[in-house]
């Protein structure tokens, strides 16, 4: 009996390792087909995109060209090349941070707001860099923007993107160890006390075993042909969790309603806010050293347009914060508050995701096309100001 179960470990070890081997040496193909590649290396600031990429990447039911430079920088037609020194005096160059929604996922570079913005002002001596990387928030912020700042130089001027989900980012997502920041894993799908280490086992078996992937990929196919829906997880809640209306519409997210949630708003949004703030209050800090100008610019999740919050929590404090700091404000809420809610949505947000369309980049295009030939940034003026596309 012994000797059979030596035999059969030894078949599923010789298995594991023709697994492993294939997956490393085909890895381009498993990903490609499965749609599961990782477009993400691990940097002391937790991460960052993978430099000198020239793929198709996959985001949802669509797919779009992704590509970055040597610096990490997402780009495509109209983009800066951050590898390419600017030696004329008239250009100025400006720094884009911030998350997925700055990054572009789902849709092609020159159809995301930094790409409509190169391509409209690049002719009239402005560069924008998109330093935007999904999964970011505030405490990676001025680390990314320090990094990239050592490689190519500084800005003339910095824009900070910050989404209602770095709040809970801040303080949920991330943490600093021995001046690293490293990824805490929080799930609440996998809530007990082994969820961070089975989370961690499916990255590991996802990225190393073709097998894995392969499964995967069938079993969305399958859930895609047949029209299975998944549970929505429990970061979702209560409220919208059988919600079928509010899946499409993406609405219900836990750490997109601190601006609605009195008890979220205790639960992590006030802490958050507060660590949010002290990351930011960094970045500003480097401008001054370095002598460029600074805006803050914020944007509603579906969420808060399905709910009626234009004057949300997030702008209220955070036009606050910029005037305390002598920081261009810049509310983004307005422009997703003029039509029906769920019309608005549609419009702008990617089906049963938070992200952006293609509509709502060009929606964020359309008003900072209005704003931006108001601030320091085109004007070469004073800096400190509050803008906003419609009612303040």
């Amino acid at each position: 009996m012994k000797k059979i179960f030596r035999e059969i470990a030894i078949i599923i070890l010789i298995l594991i390792a023709v697994d492993f081997t294939i997956t490393f040496v085909f890895k381009d193909f498993f990903y490609k087909k499965t749609n599961l590649r990782n477009f993400y290396q691990h940097a002391d600031y937790s991460h960052d995109l993978i430099p000198n990429e020239n793929d198709t990447r996959v985001w949802g039911y669509d797919s779009y060209r992704h590509l970055t430079d040597a610096n990490s920088l997402r780009i495509g037609p109209c983009a800066p090349d951050s590898g390419v020194k600017i030696t004329e005096k008239d250009i100025k160059r400006i720094f884009l941070i911030g998350d997925s929604f700055t990054e572009g996922l789902g849709v092609d570079y020159e159809k995301t707001f930094a790409g409509l913005m190169n391509c409209k002002y690049g002719s009239s001596g402005f560069r924008f860099y998109n330093l935007g990387t999904a999964g970011y928030s505030p405490i990676i912020y001025h680390r990314k923007l320090s990094h990239v700042i050592s490689k190519i130089g500084a800005p003339d001027h910095v824009m900070i993107f910050l989404d209602i989900g770095d709040i809970s980012d801040d303080i949920e997502a991330f943490e600093e160890k021995d001046g690293k920041v490293v990824r805490v894993i929080y799930d609440k799908r996998h809530a007990s006390k082994f969820g961070p280490y089975l989370a961690r086992a499916k990255d590991v078996l996802s990225q190393h075993f073709s097998t894995v992937l392969i499964i995967r990929f069938i079993r969305k196919k399958i859930m895609d042909i047949f029209g299975i829906k998944e549970d929505r997880p429990n970061s979702v809640v209560e409220k919208y969790r059988y919600d079928d209306n509010a899946r499409l519409l993406s609405v219900g997210l836990r750490n997109g309603r601190w601006t609605l949630d009195n008890d979220l708003f205790r639960t992590f949004g006030e802490r958050g806010l507060k660590v949010a703030s002290e990351n930011l209050s960094k970045i500003v800090s480097i401008c001054r050293n370095l002598g460029c100008d600074l805006t803050l610019a914020v944007h509603p999740w579906p969420d808060q347009i399905f709910e009626g919050d234009e004057n949300s929590r997030q702008v209220t404090y955070w036009r606050r914060w910029s005037r305390e700091n002598n920081v261009t404000f810049i509310n983004l809420f307005p422009p997703f508050f003029r039509k029906d809610p769920a019309a608005t949505i549609r419009e702008n947000f990617i089906s049963t995701d938070y992200h952006w369309s293609e509509g709502g980049h060009r929606t964020i295009f359309e008003a900072l096309e209005k704003i931006l030939p108001r601030t320091s940034i085109f004007t070469g003026g004073d800096p400190v100001s509050s803008f906003s596309v419609g009612p303040p």
